[in-house]
């Protein structure tokens, strides 16, 4: 018996029948269907998938036989490895090869063999495709072709099931990848979510207490007051828009805002910008240095978006540039192209920095979310890193770009190119809806300063002790009764010591008389006991919280139509729709302007 030799490249054989991960697998009927077919077409007894491993030949596939493996020494399937071409054995007792072989000596009596080899695409030979019979026979020419065919259709077939497990392989590690992205999207949106309400919080109190003063509610101030206070008033709702647009940052990644475009004078814009950070280069010694041309025309942006790429760009250029440097801002407008195609022309606005620089690896950098340059600039200059990621895709928002040309240790300079039209374009055109609403807006906040005007009137005669408490929706014949009509009676449902200071000191300095819960129970009992004009609901409170306390104010029949405003610092999407799911008849996030809360409470009590 001539026993079947190793191939010289045997172990680039091996692992590439070890990369199909084959051996030892159950039955498929892909391979099966092969095997019968190769049985029906040779006419043969026993038709075998024959894999050669190391020491064995293993079967994936057989027809008419009961063994699933059998030594390779004995092979016949290990010549055909060896010598990488079919082989055709008519009579295996006359030839010397396999005339001794248990395989035909033995039981099964093999006499006929054909294998043909099954070849990768990397021309390595896996074993065979065979058939086999008992008696000595042949095959014709078609027969033998047709089974070369189903040994190639044999490889396809490992192929296929190689990609399919790299796919379902693919696809588990998508999965958990998937997973963990829902998860880090969930952490990050409670995150944000938690960070809203904190910052939120105590800027409504800040914002709130400068509103009171300016309007004299805890006594007279002079106009040096008045003008600090309208400085931190200033600051403090520059710092909501931070905090906004901190907070919007993976919808603006998503292509979810809507621009809210107007007609804008460039002089304006840059001007304003500018004012934001005088203060801090004036204090530096940075000199200002501004080049705008004159008799520009206005421009459509959405104006405080475009104010804050510039105010980012401008803090930039303070931050890093070192005292008595300079930075200056260009305006470049460029005509070339002129009418009928006016949003083709280009507004090229520079910010240039005499500042530390920027090496030209990082450049690209700068413009990444949550990434700044190094370690040692993370602890010399302060920032969240989200600035020039934001100024990017506001910029790009607007069909423009902004690139950054720099050099270490001289400076920097901020180029943004905006188109220049003069008009909305017609897919960001406000409907009518949003017309009237802005509309309703501006009219509201004219009502607003006309009450507060009439307030500080009647707020005189408080002082001078004519009558004890007056509302603002009293008319003058109801300052003439001799029995005043009780001052409406809010329950304020808030836990914070601040904002109960705040809201309390002005709606009682506007004639409210406040009731004050600090959970969402104490707001149940109290709204029950006292019968409330109307209810002022936070809803992170501690306990039960407003949400809650909302939906079971609504069970009770006596409470069912008692106005309630859901006043709070949660303003991520889907609070709004929360808070009025649950039963609240309005939704105002903090921080509130006290005259917009004011008219909102007089709407409500005059529905009433």
């Amino acid at each position: 018996m001539q026993k079947p030799q190793i191939p010289f490249n045997e172990p680039e054989r091996l692992a590439a029948l070890q990369r199909y991960d084959i051996l030892d697998t159950l039955p498929e009927q892909e391979f099966d269907d092969l095997t019968q077919l190769a049985a029906a077409i040779s006419g043969s007894l026993i038709a075998l998938i024959s894999l050669v491993d190391q020491d064995r030949q293993w079967f994936k596939s057989k027809v008419g036989i009961e063994a699933t493996e059998t030594p390779r020494d004995i092979s016949f399937c290990g010549h055909v490895v060896m010598n990488e071409e079919t082989l055709i054995v008519s009579d295996a007792t006359q030839d010397d090869r396999f005339a001794d072989n248990p395989l035909v000596a033995g039981e099964l009596g093999i006499r006929f063999y054909v294998g043909t080899p099954l070849v990768t695409s990397d021309n390595y030979v896996l074993g065979t495709l065979c058939v086999i019979d008992r008696y000595p026979r042949t095959l014709t020419p078609e027969q033998l072709t047709q089974l070369e065919s189903l040994s190639r259709l044999v490889i396809s077939q490992l192929e296929l099931r190689l990609t399919d497990t790299k796919l379902t392989k693919i696809n588990q590690q998508l999965a958990i990848s998937n997973q963990q992205l829902l998860r880090a999207t969930r952490l990050k949106d409670e995150f944000l979510a938690n960070m809203s309400h904190e910052l939120r919080t105590p800027l409504n109190a800040i914002l709130g207490m400068t509103e009171g003063l300016e309007d004299e509610v805890f006594g007279e101030i002079n106009p040096q007051q008045l003008n600090a206070l309208q400085v931190i008033d200033s600051s403090g709702s520059h710092l909501l828009e931070l905090i906004n647009d901190i907070l919007n940052l993976a919808k603006i990644e998503a292509g979810q805002i809507t621009l809210e475009y107007t007609s804008v004078s460039v002089e304006h814009l840059c001007q304003s910008s500018l004012a934001f950070i005088k203060h801090q280069a004036i204090k530096k010694q940075i000199q200002l240095e501004v080049k705008l041309p004159t008799n520009l025309p206005d421009i459509m942006v959405d104006e405080r978006r475009i104010r804050q790429v510039l105010i980012n760009i401008l803090n930039n250029a303070i931050k890093f540039t070192p005292e008595g440097g300079q930075i200056t801002l260009e305006v470049i407008p460029d005509f070339s192209v002129l009418p009928p195609y006016p949003q083709q022309s280009i507004l090229k606005i520079s910010i240039t920095d005499t500042g530390i620089g920027i090496s030209s690896e990082n450049i690209q950098k700068v413009f990444q979310p949550f990434v700044q340059i190094d370690s040692a600039l993370n602890r010399q200059y302060s920032g969240t890193g989200l600035g020039l990621a934001l100024v990017q895709q506001i910029v790009e928002l607007h069909g423009g770009k902004v690139w950054l040309t720099s050099e270490l240790g001289m400076g920097s300079c901020f180029s943004i190119e905006l188109p220049w039209v003069s008009e909305v374009p017609p897919c960001l055109e406000m409907s009518t809806e949003d017309q009237a609403g802005d509309q309703a807006e501006d009219q509201a906040r004219d009502q607003g300063e006309d009450q507060v005007k009439a307030q500080n009137q009647i707020n005189s005669l408080d002082n001078q002790s004519i009558i004890p408490s007056i509302t603002p929706s009293m008319i003058p014949s109801e300052l003439d009764s001799p029995t005043p009509k009780p001052s409406p009676l809010i329950l304020l449902a808030e836990d914070n010591e601040d904002n109960i200071s705040t809201f309390s000191s002005y709606l009682e300095a506007k004639g409210y008389r406040i009731l004050l819960a600090k959970d969402g129970q104490e707001a149940i009992d109290l709204a029950k006991s006292r019968q409330p004009e109307l209810i002022l609901m936070d809803i992170q409170m501690p306990g039960m919280d407003g949400l809650e306390a909302i939906k079971r104010i609504r069970l009770e029949s006596d409470l069912s139509k008692l106005p309630i405003i859901a006043l709070t610092a949660l303003a991520m999407s889907g609070d709004r729709e929360r808070c009025l799911a649950a039963g609240a008849n309005e939704y105002l996030s903090k921080p509130v302007r006290l005259k917009q809360l004011v008219i909102t409470i007089e709407n409500f009590l005059s529905i009433n």
